[in-house]
């Protein structure tokens, strides 16, 4: 029998946040899409590069991290395999031709930052039956690097953990921590609101948000247990101890009907959490 495999290349828009005039950033303004300039794409390189035949990047590239000091990405490949690498962005090209672009370098290989244990998210750390348990999304905090991981299909709420922290050497073994819950009933009533994307707020803005950072997620099977939109939480640096985030908006349904985002009260917006 002979294998066919079709590459598939995962490019990555790059975009830039331009400032409007006369009004600084920590002023209120809601970003449209004239604030944003289109500065290019470019590819990432064929391959497996430590992961399984056929898969490196193809059907991949989520839970995109940027790394300052390196001015990298550290993203997740193959769906089958979850499995994370690091890559050089280089100078990104604004052409409709894919073999105008430039193609980034493999700085580390696919491993597995959760050193076996991305499944390990049910009581107790007990490991779930969901139909798959993806990486959510990871995110540089310091000398850590975060990370979420959620069940695809969790029809029986067996969900508890989410979150957990690695080093920046994704190839060493010992330095996973987790995994973590985040929050508790009633603010968090599941782990699909807080379980995938995760991002900085600008220094400017986190006395207003509560925090350093946000965490959410969204739109996943099995609606009763996750946010129909966007409904991040914020994340507070103490000493260690996931305390009870408050939700800074949410989507909700009657019956069959999605309806209109709903913002929450400021005071009833803090997320409170720190990473080991």
């Amino acid at each position: 029998m002979i294998k066919q495999t079709s590459t598939i290349m995962t490019i990555v828009m790059v975009f830039w946040a331009v400032a409007a005039p006369g009004i600084s950033a920590a002023e209120e303004k809601r970003l449209v899409e004239t604030d944003l300039e289109y500065l290019g794409a470019f590819r990432v390189p064929q391959g497996d590069f430590g992961s399984p035949d056929f898969s490196g990047f193809n059907y991949g590239g989520t839970a995109l991290s940027y790394h300052p000091d390196h001015h990298s990405l550290f993203m997740v490949g193959h769906t089958w395999y979850q499995l994370t690498a690091e890559i050089s962005i280089p100078e990104p090209v604004n052409s409709t031709l894919l073999e105008e672009l430039n193609t980034a370098a493999v700085l580390q290989p696919f491993a597995d930052i959760t050193e076996g244990d991305r499944s390990n998210i049910g009581e107790g750390g007990a490991a779930v039956e969901t139909s798959g348990v993806p990486m959510g999304g990871l995110m540089i905090r310091g000398e850590k690097l975060i990370g979420t991981a959620f069940g695809y299909y969790d029809a029986g709420y067996d969900v508890r953990l989410s979150h957990f922290t690695s080093g920046f050497v994704i190839s060493e073994n010992g330095d996973f921590q987790g995994m973590y819950q985040v929050g508790e009933a009633p603010t968090i009533s599941n782990p699909a609101f807080i379980d995938g994307y995760m991002t900085h707020i600008p220094p400017e803005w986190q006395s207003r948000f509560g925090g350093p950072a946000l965490t959410g997620n969204c739109c996943l099977s099995i609606i009763s247990r996750t946010s129909l939109g966007r409904r991040p939480r914020c994340l507070i640096r103490t000493n260690w101890g996931w305390k009870t985030p408050c939700r800074l908006h949410r989507w909700w349904a009657t019956r069959s009907t999605i309806r209109r985002w709903e913002p929450m009260a400021i005071s009833a917006l803090t997320f409170c959490t720190t990473v080991p």
